[in-house]
């Protein structure tokens, strides 16, 4: 099972700024990557008016889910490859589902 990570300090999901999240990435990424990995991160996890994620909250999801889940299945595929012709696919296109859900769980 994962162990649940905490946002640093008291941060509110709703109510987290873009410095915070600044925070956060520094905290989270820049011992294990470094600089450079946390730069790159800023870049393609962008929060704001003109970001890809309106709140800093639904870029940590992101971020997260792309840790957990997307990571490892590419690790998986890179080893299984070594064997046979393998096939990776990542569907970006929201069915309504998490739309519907977000409210209710305060995911993505």
């Amino acid at each position: 099972m994962f162990k649940k990570k905490e946002v640093p300090g008291d941060l509110d999901q709703w109510t987290m700024t873009e410095e915070e999240y600044d925070v956060f990435l520094n905290q989270e990424f820049d011992n294990k990557y470094g600089r450079s990995f946390v730069d790159q991160m800023k870049t393609i996890y962008t929060v704001g008016e003109n970001g890809k994620y309106e709140k800093p909250w639904y870029a940590i999801q992101a971020i997260r889910s792309h840790e957990i889940f997307t990571c490892a299945a590419r690790r998986n595929v890179r080893w299984m490859s070594q064997y046979s012709d393998v096939y990776f696919y990542e569907f970006q296109k929201a069915n309504g589902l998490i739309e519907a859900l977000v409210p209710m769980v305060g995911a993505l």
